[in-house]
C-alpha cells in the first residue's frame, strides 16, 4: 500500500512538472507573438502588470496547517470583500504604451484609448489548495457578474502538501474607446503568490 502511494506521489509530481513546462512554453510562445506583432505597430501596443508583494492591497499570510493536513505557505491575501478586484499590481515601465492605455490611480482597472481588437492574458498563482481557486477578466460594468474569460483551479485528491496552483486564461476581444479591463477574484481569502514572474497580466492591441 505504501509503495503504491509513493508511486502515485511520484507520478503526480511528474505530471505537475510537465504542466509547469507546458505553461512556461506557452508563455514564451505568447511573448514571441507579442514581439512579432509589435513590429507592425507605431507604439508598443502593450500594457503589462505584475504582482507587487509590497502593495497596500495585500495582507501577508504566513505558513499554516489546515485541519485536513494541507500546508499553506507564505503568500498574500488580496484586500476586498465579495469578489474583490485585484489591485496589487505594478505597472511595467518598459511595457506600457501611455499613448494607448490609462491605468487608474486606484489600481482597479486599465482603460483603452483606442477602439480595436485586443488580446488579454492573465495568470494568477495560488498557494492555497484547500478548495477552489478562480478569477476572471472583466470588461466594463455591464459585465460585472459575467467575466469574458475565467480560470478555475480545483484541489486534486492527489495533492498532500506544498502545492502551487497555476491559473491562467486568455481572450481576444473587440473593445470600444475608453472601455476598461480589470481582474477580479471569484472567491475571497485565497492565498496568492504575488511574485512578478508568477502573477501578472498583459493587454495587447492587435489591430
Amino acid at each position: 500500500m505504501k509503495r503504491q502511494q509513493k508511486l502515485d506521489k511520484k507520478l503526480f509530481e511528474q505530471q505537475n512538472r510537465n504542466m509547469e513546462y507546458r505553461l512556461e512554453r506557452d508563455i514564451n510562445q505568447l511573448k514571441k507573438k507579442i514581439i512579432e506583432l509589435n513590429k507592425h505597430q507605431t507604439g508598443s501596443g502593450i500594457a503589462h502588470f505584475y504582482g507587487n508583494i509590497s502593495s497596500k492591497f495585500l495582507s501577508k499570510y504566513e505558513e499554516s496547517v489546515r485541519p485536513e493536513g494541507t500546508i499553506v505557505h507564505k503568500g498574500f491575501i488580496p484586500a476586498g470583500d465579495h469578489h474583490p478586484t485585484y489591485r496589487f499590481w505594478n505597472v511595467s515601465e518598459k511595457y506600457f504604451d501611455r499613448s494607448l492605455f490609462i491605468y487608474s490611480l486606484s489600481g482597479r482597472s486599465v482603460h483603452v484609448l483606442q477602439s480595436g481588437i485586443y488580446l488579454i492574458y492573465a495568470q494568477i498563482v495560488y498557494h492555497d489548495v484547500t478548495g477552489r481557486n478562480a478569477f476572471g477578466i472583466y470588461i466594463n460594468e455591464h459585465n460585472e457578474h459575467h467575466g469574458v474569460a475565467k480560470c478555475i483551479a480545483y484541489k486534486s485528491k492527489s495533492i498532500e502538501r506544498h502545492h502551487y496552483q497555476y491559473c491562467n486564461t486568455m481572450s481576444i476581444l473587440s473593445l470600444d474607446k475608453m472601455a476598461y479591463i480589470k481582474i477580479r477574484s471569484t472567491y475571497v481569502h485565497r492565498v496568492i503568490v504575488a511574485e512578478p514572474s508568477l502573477t501578472f497580466w498583459t493587454v495587447l492591441k492587435i489591430t
